[in-house]
């Protein structure tokens, strides 16, 4: 009922009749309601840190922030709910998009579905396991420093 074609915009008979979606796509509004207004949900799908403008962030590009990986989850409930079968699937040549959306999929696993990480690593394989994000305030003047954590370091929490 879910299935993961990072790089793709189509199941690619992964998941015949599947409802394809951009992974990050579900941590904006795709299927997110504002409970009390009945308005499209108020998240972005890209990296920020509360109170910094972007300019001071650098290089950094994730992980995604807790409000957006719960709105992930609930849309993405939402969808399957509604489509019986999603594929989610990230822009082609993006690692750092790659990265947050195999974050997001592994926390829905981890959070919603009882998931340990190492389940997560098995299923979503480890070349998406071990991407690494560039540290936070690394700056975009300077030479990236050394890439440290994983996204599965996110699923172990």
């Amino acid at each position: 009922r879910l299935a993961w074609q990072p790089e793709s915009q189509e199941a690619s008979g992964v998941l015949p009749g599947a409802d394809v979606v951009s992974a990050l796509g579900l941590c904006r509004t795709a299927w997110a309601r504002d409970e009390e207004h009945g308005q499209p949900a108020a998240v972005s799908n890209s990296y920020s840190v509360p109170h910094y403008p972007r300019e001071t962030l650098g290089r950094a590009f994730g992980p995604l922030a807790l409000d957006q990986i719960l709105c992930f989850c609930r849309n993405l409930e939402d969808g399957l709910s509604k489509f019986g079968k999603v594929c989610l699937t990230t822009p082609p040549g993006s690692q750092d998009d790659r990265a947050n959306a195999a974050v997001l999929l592994g926390a829905y696993l981890v959070l919603r579905e009882r998931w340990t990480a190492k389940e997560v690593v098995a299923a979503v394989g480890l070349a998406d396991a071990n991407l690494r994000f560039v540290c936070s305030f690394a700056s975009a003047g300077l030479p990236e420093p050394p890439r440290v954590l994983r996204v599965s370091d996110c699923w172990a929490g």
